[in-house]
């Protein structure tokens, strides 16, 4: 029973939880929105858990990200920290401008 956390600042989120999980391979294609003023030194923190419903979730691994070294639109994978054997997530980031538009007049 896997699942994933991200931490962005203040901002904190959860995968669902992908139960009776038969293969080395678990795909969560799940997205989530973060809005920034800037992405430049934001550090996105990832930390994979094995749900226990008995006693505390086993970490499975982690990695910390600077998301302003990481190519844009395209996917990126990245290899877990403190695993038993290699352990890739593949990341999309996507920075879009948020800036008020504003048109221009000609008289």
């Amino acid at each position: 029973d896997v699942f994933v956390k991200l931490r962005v600042g203040a901002d904190e989120f959860q995968t669902s939880t992908k139960d009776d999980v038969k293969t080395t391979t678990v795909a969560f294609n799940e997205r989530f929105d973060i809005t920034m003023d800037e992405i430049a030194d934001q550090i996105l923190h990832i930390d994979v858990f094995d749900k226990d419903n008995l006693l505390s979730d086993d970490t499975l691994g982690n990695i910390t990200v600077n998301l302003s070294a990481i190519e844009k639109d395209v996917d990126v994978d990245v290899t877990l920290a403190d695993t038993k054997r290699k352990s890739d997530i593949t990341l999309f980031v996507q920075a879009m401008d948020l800036s008020p538009w504003h048109p221009i007049v000609s008289p």
